[in-house]
């Protein structure tokens, strides 16, 4: 059997050997209990709906619409409402990317004294996938942005009053953060 000399490995060889170690652990390590498991399951479930309905904006517009409606439709001297909201975007997922940069200086010099400096430089985005549960591969989601509000329009009877109205625009701006310039409030016939 050859004997390995530590002497002769140089630094570079040492640090990659120590990588591979670090990494074989890594991968024999046990991957968590059953319990983890089926949380990973049910979040890949939860994934899955949330990349089927990225283009159902116009329910998103009806489910804010309903709802600020039932809510001042209960005001006092507001009365009856009628409500229009436009949203500025659809729905935007933000996914998980592996990014890599990579920098490489080479400098050359001739026998006649001529000399040159080449910089190369290197990135690679890549986008972080997970197991769906069904066997198929699907972007990992940071996070869900929803769509941001362009403009409100409320009619309501009670309108014509400008202390109603300015509730209205008070209760507008502080549920969607909308700027008032941006929400109209008219009187209902």
């Amino acid at each position: 059997m050859k004997k390995i000399e530590w002497k002769n490995i140089g630094l570079d060889k040492l640090i990659l050997l120590l990588a591979a170690g670090i990494l074989l652990l890594v991968i024999a390590l046990p991957s968590g209990s059953s319990k983890e498991q089926s949380n990973e399951s049910k979040n890949s479930a939860v994934i899955e709906p949330i990349l089927s309905n990225t283009n159902d904006t116009s329910s998103y517009e009806e489910q804010l619409e309903a709802r600020l409606k039932e809510i001042l439709s209960q005001v006092k001297g507001v009365g009856e409402v009628d409500v229009m909201i436009t949203l500025k975007s659809s729905e935007e997922l933000v996914i998980q990317t592996d990014s890599s940069k990579g920098n490489s200086i080479t400098e050359e010099s001739d026998s006649q004294g001529g000399s040159r400096k080449v910089t190369e430089t290197e990135e690679s985005v890549a986008t972080v996938l997970i197991d769906s549960g069904g066997g198929e591969q699907v972007p990992y989601v940071l996070k869900e942005l929803s769509p941001q509000i362009a403009g409100v329009l409320i009619s309501a009877q009670g309108g014509g009053n400008s202390v109603i109205k300015n509730e209205i625009y008070e209760a507008v701006e502080a549920l969607f953060d909308v700027p008032v310039h941006k929400i109209k409030v008219l009187e209902k016939q």
